[in-house]
């Protein structure tokens, strides 16, 4: 299979060098720390099936990622690049003070492409440098691995390709991995066909603006793009330092195997008052995730004229796309009580987990009986995802809420951890009754800030935008609530995306 590395970046290629070092030498041997460059390098101490089964190399070993940005230059301009580095590096074993120990044994990563033609060629040429250098400095083995080499790596170790797919492999990236998911290969073209139609059925089931929390502004309906505009959230009440919580979160999302971080870098709580959009941003957020899971799956011909109209738009709402498509699953916490309760109520011996949630509430949009809920584990855990929980606030606590909040906890804090999955979560509240039952020391908690002025004017003119037809008649409206905007006391009532929409009526 063709990957393309180009789509990493230099600290995502030595996550990929760092996982498949340990497929490649063993997991347990190997620990990574930063080198005398600040690059990231391993290093340890033993025998590993390397070359190969006929050949294993021992003693003490280093490996090392080297990216080149520009990787598809010219084979000469990337030999001399991949030479001045390999001489570079080995040079500082024997120069560096303090001095650092000779490996035995050195492997050098690095995604740049070498050819095979004979003497003339990148693989002939590095070769002969090899032989220099480890006669200079009494090296033992010096090995590249290089672009077409990690490709039959990840060949070889399906796994790790399906977990670095996302980013490594542009089209249809659901169906490439399915296909790769034994013992599902043989059901991959079912199971892509189900994912998506609950992605496409999702998308259309949340595609306008909640305007009616402010009453009837029009008889036409409003699609969300078309008057969202991105809220600033803060790490403190006090809303200093606010940063937007759409950009952050995809900037985050754009990460993999962020289940080796701290959690509370993927673990989101969003805290405001009614009408502050802490659900129409994790509305938007999904709606972001669905659309471009869905245009990495087709062509854009192909397409619901809906998802083509949103991704025609999303450039100018947000300046940052999504290049780690993940799948996102939002529960609204409320209607999943009430899934439990109805259990409860009926007798049923029914599971009451999220992961049984997530499998009946697929079923029912998509009329998928032939789902089972293990080839729902076996794509969570292999598919990077989304998954938000809005409305902590809606289920009161006379009501299940503790028996909520505690299967949500297995799912985020067990199950997940247990399907080895690449996750982020985003729970909704609001702060009159939150107790922090998500946990500080999981979950970042960002809380919604009062619109700025420039957001207020901003999503008022988008809003007349949409529900006023007439240029003129729209231009006066504008003029009227901008006046209130630079008015200090009549401002404080449009704080919110729920006051300015009033104040629009």
């Amino acid at each position: 299979m063709k990957y393309d590395f180009q789509r990493l970046n230099w600290q995502e290629f030595e996550r990929l060098v760092q996982d498949l070092s340990r497929k490649i030498l063993g997991n347990g041997a190997i620990s990574f720390g930063k080198g005398s460059d600040g690059g990231r390098e391993a290093s340890f101490e033993g025998e590993a099936n390397y070359p190969g089964p006929k050949e294993n190399w021992s003693g003490y070993w280093v490996v090392q990622a080297k990216f080149k940005e520009d990787a598809e230059s010219s084979q000469g301009t990337n030999v001399k690049w991949l030479e001045n580095h390999l001489i570079a590096e080995i040079r500082r074993f024997a120069y560096s003070k303090p001095k650092r120990m000779m490996p035995d044994n050195y492997l050098l990563f690095t995604n740049i492409r070498l050819t095979g033609v004979s003497k003339k060629g990148g693989r002939d040429t590095i070769h002969v440098t090899i032989g220099d250098l480890k006669k200079e400095y009494g090296i033992k083995n010096i090995s590249v691995i290089a672009y077409d080499d990690i490709t039959e790596f990840l060949d070889i170790y399906r796994d790790l390709a399906v977990t670095f797919l996302p980013f490594i492999l542009p089209g249809d990236i659901l169906a490439k991995m399915l296909s790769m998911l034994a013992p599902y290969d043989k059901r991959h073209s079912r199971l892509t066909e189900i994912f998506s139609l609950f992605m496409e059925l999702e998308f259309k089931e949340d595609i306008q603006s909640r305007l009616d929390h402010a009453g009837k502004l029009t008889h036409d309906k409003v699609n969300l793009e078309k008057v969202f505009v991105d809220l600033d959230v803060s790490k403190e009440q006090s809303g200093i330092e606010p940063f937007k919580f759409i950009k952050t979160t995809l900037s985050v999302g754009n990460t993999f195997y962020l289940r080796d971080d701290d959690a509370n870098n993927n673990h989101f709580v969003l805290i405001a008052g009614p009408g502050y959009g802490k659900s129409t941003l994790v509305q938007f957020l999904c709606q972001i995730y669905r659309a471009f899971f869905l245009f990495d799956k087709h062509e854009i011909t192909d397409l619901a004229l809906e998802i083509t109209r949103f991704i025609a738009d999303f450039d100018s709402l947000v300046d940052l796309r999504p290049k780690w498509i993940r799948f996102p699953i939002k529960i609204i916490i409320k209607e999943y009580a009430g899934w439990i309760r109805n259990i409860y109520d009926q007798n049923r011996n029914d599971e009451i987990s999220v992961i049984s949630y997530i499998h009946s509430s697929i079923i029912r949009k998509t009329g998928a009986k032939d789902l089972s809920r293990e080839e729902l584990q076996a794509f969570l855990s292999s598919v990077p995802c989304l998954f938000v929980f809005d409305g902590l606030d809606e289920v009161p606590s006379s009501s299940n809420r503790e028996a909520v909040l505690e299967e949500v906890n297995i799912f985020t804090d067990t199950i997940l951890r247990r399907l080895n999955a690449d996750f982020i979560i985003v729970a909704t509240t609001r702060p009159q009754g939150y107790s922090k039952e998500f946990s500080e020391d999981k979950y970042s908690h960002l809380y919604i800030t009062d619109l700025s002025k420039l957001d207020c004017a901003l999503y008022l003119q988008r809003l007349l935008n949409n529900i006023i037809d007439d240029i003129s008649t729209r231009d006066e409206k504008y003029l009227i609530l901008n006046n209130v905007l630079e008015d200090s006391e009549m401002s404080r009532m449009m704080r919110s995306p729920l006051q300015v929409s009033i104040m629009a009526i």
